[in-house]
C-alpha cells in the first residue's frame, strides 16, 4: 500500500524488492508484516526491531514451493551463503569463533537474542547479506509456484556420492583437529572447539555440496526443501 509503514522506514532497494517479492508469493505474509510493522512503528520500534520482523516473516513450513523450484535457486542460494561465510571468515567476525557458542550457553534467549539483532542491525553489512539471502529464497518459491518441476528425490546412488564427498571434509585440518580431540577430556575438546573457524567449516561444507554432480544437487534439493515445516 501507499502507506506501507515499514517501508517509509526501512527505505532501501534491497527491503522493497524483498517485501515486492513477498506479496506477489504470499499476499497474506505480506499483510501480517507490514500491519506487524504499522503496530510496532506506532509503539516506537526501532529500525532494527522492524528488521526482526522482516527476518521472521516466512516460516519454515511456508518452504514447502522450494521444492518445485529449478535446482539453479539452490546454486545461487548456496553460493550467496557461501560467499557471506567467507567474508565473515576474513573479517574474523565473532560469529566464525568456537568459543562465541560456547558463552551462549551460560546466556539466556533474550540475551541471545540480542545479539544476533545488532549484528544483522539495519544497514549493516549483515542485513544487506540476510536480506538479500532471502530474496533468492522468495525467487525460488516464486518460479516454484509458477513453473512448478519435478527435483525428484535422493536416490542410494546419490546418498553415495554424496557420503564419499563428506570424506573431503574429514581431511579439512580443523576438523581433523576435531577428530584428535574426541576421546580426551572435556576441557580438551573445549579448547580445540575454541580455536575452530565455523564460517570457514561451513564454506567448506558448502563447496563441497556445490561440487556434486547436477542430478543430485537436483535431488537433495527436492527432498531438502519437501521436508521444511
Amino acid at each position: 500500500s501507499t502507506n506501507n509503514a515499514l517501508l517509509a522506514e526501512l527505505d532501501d532497494p534491497f527491503t522493497r524488492e524483498y517485501f515486492t517479492l513477498l506479496a506477489e508469493v504470499d499476499q497474506q505474509a505480506a499483510l501480517d508484516l507490514e500491519i506487524d510493522a504499522e503496530v510496532a512503528v506506532e509503539d516506537g520500534a526501532d529500525k532494527n526491531e522492524l528488521v526482526q520482523l522482516i527476518f521472521t516473516s516466512m516460516e519454515p513450513s511456508d518452504l514447502q514451493d522450494l521444492s518445485t523450484a529449478n535446482v539453479k535457486h539452490f546454486d545461487a542460494i548456496l553460493k550467496h551463503t557461501r560467499s557471506g561465510l567467507d567474508s565473515m571468515s576474513r573479517g574474523r567476525s565473532k560469529w566464525c569463533k568456537g568459543s562465541t557458542y560456547e558463552k551462549f550457553a551460560d546466556m539466556s534467549q533474550y540475551r541471545i537474542m540480542k545479539e544476533i539483532e545488532n549484528t544483522f542491525g539495519y544497514e549493516s553489512d549483515a542485513y544487506e547479506w540476510g536480506i538479500q539471502l532471502n530474496t533468492l529464497i522468495l525467487r525460488a518459491r516464486k518460479e516454484g509456484q509458477r513453473k512448478p518441476v519435478n527435483n525428484g528425490k535422493l536416490t542410494a546412488k546419490d546418498q553415495s556420492v554424496i557420503q564419499n564427498s563428506m570424506m573431503k571434509l574429514i581431511a579439512d585440518p580443523q576438523v581433523m583437529q576435531l577428530m584428535m580431540v574426541s576421546g580426551k577430556s572435556t576441557t580438551e575438546q573445549k579448547a580445540a572447539m575454541r580455536n575452530i573457524d565455523v564460517c570457514r567449516l561451513g564454506g567448506s561444507a558448502l563447496g563441497i555440496l556445490m561440487t556434486l554432480p547436477s542430478d543430485t544437487r537436483k535431488h537433495l534439493w527436492g527432498e531438502m526443501a519437501g521436508n521444511m515445516n
